[in-house]
């Protein structure tokens, strides 16, 4: 294929997109999707998110200074998912693309402070069988190794005595999931929580899919166990603000218990001959 010698019309635009919108095989729009696509059919939402679109569909974060207003709506989306997780005024974060991207970044940072704080060459995390797929990815890209442990096969939930003999000298991370995806099962994250305070590991809690549920739970009369940063131990969350949390594809928000550990998520090259060239997560322009 090649560039046609004459652009399309605005209609012919608009007709070859609704076209290629309805060649899939299943009817999402009717709810029936699950995991792929997670906002219903409601009008009003629909047409605000097209204004939205409409509006910031030439904006460019990656450039605060131009673009102050977007930085400021990042900033209260991430610290109003930081309340939800009982955060304090220490905690903090950033708004990524999605699950994976938020995951990347955890992974990212404790590799770096790992490497930088304790020494490891050779970073590894501890994960059940059941941990997320994005987790394989980041590991693959960062260099890493993951440990996966197995789960019980009664609950569903990760063997905490198989993770504990999983941690080594290299461990850099531990990983609860709440839900994890296969089974929708939490975790025991205070028990995880306390492996992690024990052997001075970082333990994330992988709340992508569940993340603008479990907060609601308990004032819906149906409470958890602890699950987030009121677990000690805890110092990193992934949420997806793009799955329950009705937020358009593709957004999610990572949090951390203190800016330290977020510090090691960043990019920056200082003597570029461009200027100085630094980015918060893996995008940047956006």
């Amino acid at each position: 294929m090649a560039l046609p010698p004459t652009g399309w019309t605005r209609d012919q635009v608009l007709q070859a997109a609704s076209t290629l919108l309805s060649e899939g095989r299943y009817e999402w729009q009717d709810g029936k999707m699950s995991g792929g696509t997670f906002s219903g059919d409601n009008a009003a939402y629909n047409s605000l998110m097209e204004q939205m679109f409409g509006l910031f569909a030439l904006s460019n974060p990656l450039h605060a200074d131009v673009f102050p207003g977007v930085m400021k709506m990042e900033a209260e989306i991430v610290r109003m998912t930081i309340s939800l997780f009982h955060g304090t005024d220490n905690h903090c974060g950033s708004l990524t693309s999605g699950g994976s991207e938020s995951i990347l970044m955890a992974v990212k940072a404790m590799r770096d402070w790992g490497r930088e704080v304790r020494g490891i060459e050779q970073a590894e995390i501890v994960g059940c069988v059941t941990v997320h797929a994005g987790f394989d990815k980041a590991a693959d890209l960062l260099g890493m190794k993951l440990r996966k442990v197995d789960m019980d096969p009664k609950t569903c939930k990760v063997k905490l005595s198989a993770m504990q003999r999983a941690i080594n000298s290299n461990t850099v991370m531990l990983v609860a999931s709440a839900p994890q995806f296969p089974h929708g099962i939490i975790d025991d994250v205070e028990e995880i929580g306390a492996l992690g305070q024990r052997y001075n590991v970082p333990v994330h809690v992988d709340c992508c899919m569940g993340g603008f549920i479990l907060p609601f739970m308990e004032a819906a009369g149906y409470p958890l166990p602890l699950f987030d940063f009121r677990v000690p131990g805890v110092t990193s969350i992934s949420a997806d603000t793009h799955k329950y949390g009705n937020a358009p594809k593709g957004s999610s928000v990572i949090m951390y218990q203190s800016a330290e550990h977020r510090h090691y998520q960043y990019f920056v090259v200082p003597d570029w001959p461009g200027g100085i060239y630094g980015s918060p997560t893996i995008p940047g322009s956006r």
